[in-house]
């Protein structure tokens, strides 16, 4: 997976995230253990990646 794919995927997964986050769909906690396991996953690939803080 080339590193714009990766950084790609994982924005797009936290911008879906945080739609649902936003209509009451998970909880913070959910959201901030999705961001914190998506910091782990693509941290090796995407050296500069900042991730958004949590909500």
């Amino acid at each position: 997976m080339s590193l714009l794919n990766a950084e790609t995927r994982c924005r797009t997964t936290l911008n879906v995230a945080r739609q649902m986050l936003d209509r009451n769909l998970i909880t913070q906690d959910e959201y901030q253990l999705l961001e914190e396991r998506l910091a782990v996953k693509y941290s090796a690939k995407i050296s500069g990646l900042n991730l958004p803080t949590s909500a």
